[in-house]
């Protein structure tokens, strides 16, 4: 009897796929005279088919004297329980040694068991021993491996040591490469697959997929799509729901809708989440809402991962109230408790809407343990909204979880310096440089006709550095000239102010946006798209919103968290709230604060009457309240009552809460008010230049035997200083000493030729 293809019996094999128990076959071979090896090495494969890995084991205990291949047929059907690695030690008891597919399976197992790091480094030593890590299964077991453990450097080490690739290697190293945040390694290498004639895979399709979402690389998933569709696996359930996130991740959801339409007959859970993240990503909370109802519809149950993409959509969105309803429901109705990542989306909620005390309530309360995402979450949104003392106390717990985060360094040293404690940002700065920790330095790609760029802050690297520099320093002095002002914030060294414009303009996504001008990546019609592997900072935001001005082209930038679009609008500025008094504004001309104190000043000096009937009227300046100007001595020579009156006349002057501050004709012109905060700051420098002025005054004055009025017709000295302090007055002596003086007739004009301690 020929039992599962038996060569040696001449009777008819019988097919395993016509038999539904194996238990049937095995009871066929019991009975049988002669019974092969390979037919129980076949029932223990049958067995675990049918999950019945109890019998597997009995009939490997059948076999008399088991060889490689019993024993890697049991190993690989227990490759999900820890026995496969006990098997394994019992298997080189005997003298017996694995070959390349045993090896394979027991990679497997590490993979799938935890905590078998060491396991698996022992295997690859004696891998190499065995000469058969550089085999086709081993090896491709080996990058996964090393793969699933965060390990792409060994990974990539191993892939490179195969001297024969096939496409299960190629795969294996295009997926790891892609898992583990190495997208431009992984798309190399399918790119050099396709150079080698090596077949792909739908597993490097997707990985390769996997890889463009992450890079938001739009043509290269154009180009993989086409690849795809020629080998026939865009019908295929995995690499249609990978095509489905490379769309949506590039920022072109209607692409991703069209593809979900396309192979909506086949299309699982993964792609219905796949294209709710693409809307959740472009805060289009209503469009999550809608594919959540149409997946009840035809009967899918919403996972972990469908309310995961709605809480993100409500999180980009800023709704907080949506955000507390949907984690509700999500239990009381469908009956999932929420996980850490739903949890940190509410909070993350909170914290951007201002809610910082409710959102650490709810991180310290939630049933999980907060990981370092929920802290970096809630110190992000406390730099946002400026809480200093907060941020730090975020911070440290961060450090209590990991000590090596860079971003807790760097955030709470840029929400210090922004409050100015520049104590505690040396202190932070200092705390990181005894740990060794290095800053996260921030990346920008940009994709020029289907090649990635990649730049990093102050890159010097790039073939055409001379060209981007010239065009960045051409794009910042044109947005000079339409009103962008720098966020000098986003500096967290206290350093001069060139120094900060410079830091501030040499950006990774500046860099790469004048790239991308320089060398057209993006035509007519066609907007620039930008990643960046942080947070997009507050300078670049502004920036780039004077630039699509300038340049008049829409710019896309991904950052870390969501899309920023910019699209050829001025940013908008926040005008302060007048008060209804205030007369109608006129813009021929501004004077500042000096002007205004310079000018009452000289009114306090010399009250002459005005010829105010010669000159048009002028808008009254405007002081404010919080503002006093300081007292000064007034000099005149007239009599007691006409001090008296002028004195009189000075109060009622200081009370009104507006003041004349035209004596000649001149340009129409408003006042300028500055911000309290500015005039307190300036407030000394101007009361100290008024002193000296007045004691400039004082000093000339007291050196006259007699005082007259500036204006007078025949103004008399009777002496000259011989310092010349007399030229303060601009006054001339003709004749010879102790005769008469006279006024020169080039008078100084009150707003024109202002005294040199008035310059500003």
């Amino acid at each position: 009897m020929n039992l599962l293809g038996d060569p040696t019996s001449a009777a008819p094999a019988l097919k395993p796929e016509s038999i539904a128990d194996p238990r049937i076959l095995h009871a066929q071979a019991l009975k049988s005279s002669r019974v092969d090896r390979s037919i129980f090495n076949n029932l223990i494969t049958l067995y675990a088919k049918s999950n019945l890995l109890d019998s597997s084991l009995r009939v490997f205990k059948q076999i008399p004297s088991p060889n490689i291949v019993s024993w890697t047929s049991l190993i690989s059907v227990h490759s999900s329980s820890p026995l496969s690695l006990t098997l394994f030690l019992s298997m080189l008891r005997r003298p017996i040694l694995p070959n390349q597919r045993t090896l394979a399976s027991l990679f497997k197992a590490c993979v799938s068991l935890p905590r078998c790091l060491f396991f698996g480094l022992s295997l690859h030593a004696l891998s190499f021993k065995l000469s058969l890590n550089a085999q086709p299964f081993s090896g491709s077991a080996l990058v996964n491996f090393y793969s699933k453990y965060r390990l792409p450097i060994d990974a990539r080490k191993v892939f490179d040591e195969m001297p024969e690739r096939d496409e299960v290697c190629y795969a294996a190293v295009i997926v790891g490469l892609a898992q583990n945040s190495k997208p431009l390694e992984s798309l190399s290498l399918f790119a050099a697959m396709k150079s080698s004639n090596v077949g792909s895979t739908m597993f490097s399709v997707s990985g390769a997929l996997r890889a463009v979402a992450d890079l938001a690389a739009l043509e290269q998933c154009r180009m993989i799509h086409g690849h795809a569709v020629v080998t026939g696996f865009d019908k295929n359930v995995i690499v249609g729901s990978a095509l489905v996130d490379g769309y949506g991740k590039s920022g072109l959801v209607s692409d991703a809708r069209k593809v979900f339409d396309e192979n909506i007959a086949v299309m699982n859970i993964v792609g219905w989440n796949a294209l709710m993240a693409g809307y959740a990503q472009q805060g289009d909370s209503s469009s999550v809402i809608k594919l959540f109802q149409s997946m009840a519809n035809v009967r899918f149950v919403p996972d972990e991962y469908s309310f995961l993409a709605a809480l993100s959509g409500f999180y980009n969105a800023g709704l907080v109230g949506e955000s507390e309803i949907w984690l509700k429901r999500m239990k009381l109705e469908y009956g999932i408790e929420p996980g850490l990542e739903h949890y940190t989306c509410l909070i993350g909620a909170l914290g951007k809407a201002g809610r910082l005390e409710d959102a650490e309530r709810i991180a310290t309360t939630m049933p999980f343990n907060p990981d370092a995402a929920v802290w970096r979450s809630l110190l992000s949104s406390c730099a946002h909204h400026g809480a200093a003392d907060m941020a730090l106390r975020m911070a440290r717990r961060l450090l209590e979880l990991d000590p090596n985060d860079d971003s807790a360094y760097t955030i709470a040293a840029n929400v210090l310096s922004v409050a100015g404690r520049w104590s505690e940002v040396a202190n932070m700065r200092k705390l990181m440089k005894d740990r060794r920790v290095k800053k996260e330095g921030g990346k920008s790609w940009i994709e020029v006709k289907g090649e990635v760029h990649m730049f990093m802050a102050g890159d010097r690297k790039h073939e055409r550095t001379e060209e981007i520099y010239e065009k960045l320093a051409e794009l910042m002095e044109s947005i000079e000239k339409l009103g962008y002002k720098p966020v000098w914030d986003e500096m967290l060294h206290e350093v001069g102010k060139g120094e900060k414009k410079e830091a501030l303009w040499y950006h990774s996504e500046k860099l790469a946006l004048a790239y991308g001008i320089v060398s057209g990546a993006a035509p007519a019609g066609k907007p620039m798209r930008i990643v960046k592997n942080l947070r997009i900072c507050k300078d670049c935001h502004e920036a780039f919103k004077y630039i699509s001005r300038a340049i008049d082209k829409e710019i896309i930038v991904r950052d870390v968290n969501r899309y920023h679009k910019f699209l050829n609008v001025y940013p908008r500025v926040k005008v302060k709230e007048q008060d209804q008094d205030d007369q109608q504004v006129i813009k021929d001309s501004v004077l500042s604060l000096k002007d205004v104190l310079f000018l009452s000043m000289l009114d306090s000096y010399f009250p002459g009457k005005r010829h105010e009937d010669d000159v048009s009227p002028m808008p009254t300046a405007r002081i404010p309240k919080s503002y006093h100007a300081p007292e000064v001595d007034k000099h005149s020579d007239s009599t007691s009552e006409e001090a008296e009156q002028s004195k009189t006349k000075a109060e009622e002057e200081e009370t009104r809460p507006n003041i004349r501050v035209s004596s000649t004709p001149r340009p129409r012109a408003v006042i300028s008010s500055p911000d309290n905060d500015a005039l307190i700051r300036n407030k000394n420098k101007i009361e100290g230049r008024q002193r000296m002025a007045l004691k400039n005054h004082n000093t000339v004055q007291n050196r006259h035997t007699t005082r007259t009025h500036i204006f007078g017709k025949s103004p008399v000295r009777t002496n000259k200083s011989n310092d010349g302090g007399g030229d303060d007055c601009n006054v001339e002596i003709k004749g010879k000493k102790g005769s008469r003086p006279t006024v020169s007739s080039q008078r100084r004009h009150l707003i024109t030729q202002r005294p040199g301690w008035q310059d500003p």
